[in-house]
């Protein structure tokens, strides 16, 4: 059952005790509310739960074992410096949540009561900045294959090679380039930030953007369709952006129930499964280090867009 702010009437999610649009403390019944609230969310096998204070979401880096400093993530701490996301406990008591553009301004992204709610956006900035951070890590990965296949073939083709294969290995060479280029052309595409697969809210509506398409919640009919969205979200997108997981407070359906949803088995949003490096994050192992990612040595901070607000 949906609830709502006894003193602004704004939607609230369930378990939470404060508005995050006024701030006031919600009401407690001892009933249901109550009981959200007191209660921890069950944890399924092999799934994430999303952290619901500083020390857990701290716990759950140190778990994974996340350089936070190189990520420019800093839980717990009123990071001074450019280049940086942060939450911390302010003076007052209230829980803010921040980013440090490039030029060193902040953009405030939450200050409030709430922790829990606090907690939840710098975690899922975290999740979509690492979804962000491995497009880039395996578009450099793919380069770089390419470069060494490609001066490989040309050292073979000159003293190995007989001469009428030459011809042969030259063509397999810019095939090769040419295939590479396609890919990463692509995949570059893809991990520009302004747009993300999920949700945006702008003009007082939530959209949702899908392999570079749109789409908007129709009240009247109670179900999403394509649309055409205005230049200005188009073009500066992650000022716009929500989240990439469903919140009950958007006040629209989750999208993932639509039929123009899109997603298979290797976690992609693209039909085509060779975009394999967009992970949704919601399960355990997707955060731990392996052969194909390592969070010390992938990430580049410099990467990525630190000039908008979030």
């Amino acid at each position: 059952m949906a609830r709502f702010c006894e003193h602004c009437g704004a939607p609230v999610a369930p378990g939470s005790r404060y508005c995050t649009a006024c701030g006031a403390e919600l009401a407690q019944d001892g009933g249901a509310a109550a009981q959200a609230v007191q209660e921890a969310p069950e944890l399924e096998p092999g799934r994430v739960t999303t952290p619901r204070t500083i020390e857990e979401l701290l716990a759950f880096c140190e778990r994974h074992k996340l350089p936070l400093a190189k990520m420019r993530f800093f839980i717990g701490l009123d990071y001074p410096g450019a280049k940086a996301f942060g939450i911390y406990r302010d003076g007052d008591g209230q829980f803010v949540v921040y980013k440090n553009k490039a030029d060193g301004s902040r953009a405030v992204r939450y200050r409030g009561p709430d922790e829990a709610h606090a907690v939840s956006e710098i975690f899922e900035k975290l999740k979509s900045e690492a979804t962000v951070q491995r497009a880039h890590a395996a578009s450099l990965r793919a380069q770089s294959a390419a470069q060494g296949g490609a001066s490989f073939g040309a050292e073979e083709s000159e003293t190995r090679l007989p001469a009428k294969k030459k011809k042969a290995s030259a063509l397999l060479i810019g095939f090769i380039a040419l295939a590479a280029a396609i890919t990463i052309g692509r995949t570059v595409a893809h991990i520009r930030p302004q747009i993300r697969p999920g949700y945006y809210s702008y003009g007082g509506q939530t959209y949702y953007s899908q392999q570079g398409d749109w789409y908007g919640y129709d009240d009247a009919m109670d179900y999403w369709v394509p649309v055409i969205v205005d230049d200005e979200l188009q073009n500066h997108a992650g000022d716009y952006y929500a989240s990439y997981s469903y919140d009950t407070n958007y006040g629209v359906s989750d999208f993932a129930d639509s039929e123009y949803y899109s997603y298979d088995s290797s976690g992609s949003y693209d039909s085509d499964s060779s975009s394999s490096w967009d992970w949704d994050w919601d399960d355990e192992s997707d955060w731990d280090s392996g052969s194909d990612w390592d969070w010390d040595s992938d990430w580049d901070s410099d990467f990525g867009d630190w000039d908008s607000d979030w």
